[in-house]
């Protein structure tokens, strides 16, 4: 017997949204091609509820502080960070670079945002 992950989102502008997977109660996806299929889905939704939030609901992703740099002492890679945030270094060898606070993209805007110019 084949079992129904049904989810549907309505939108405040009218566009409805459905995703279906057919699969075995209490069962796991049945194939890799099927797990895919269904995050894939799921990221749609995330994608449309992130485009909802607007402006009620600032994200650090909206702020104008907010980009790419070293979030750690000798950092290799680049993390998102926020600019306004400053920390401070008390090691004497390192007092020369300069790090922030890591900031991912969907946080919560603080007290800091300023929203960027589009």
């Amino acid at each position: 017997m084949k079992g129904i992950i049904n989810v549907t989102l309505n939108f405040t502008d009218g566009e409805k949204t459905s995703v279906e997977w057919h699969g075995e109660p209490g069962s796991a996806f049945t194939s890799k091609d099927d797990l895919n299929q269904f995050e894939k889905a799921l990221r749609g939704f995330v994608d449309k509820l992130n485009k909802i939030q607007g402006a009620d609901d600032p994200r650090c992703k909206d702020c104008k502080h907010w980009g790419k740099g070293k979030a750690t002492i000798n950092a290799w890679d680049l993390s998102y960070v926020c600019f306004k945030k400053r920390k401070k270094i008390l090691h004497p060898k390192f007092k020369d670079q300069v790090i922030y606070y890591a900031k991912p993209r969907l946080c919560k805007a603080c007290e800091l945002f300023e929203r960027k110019e589009v």
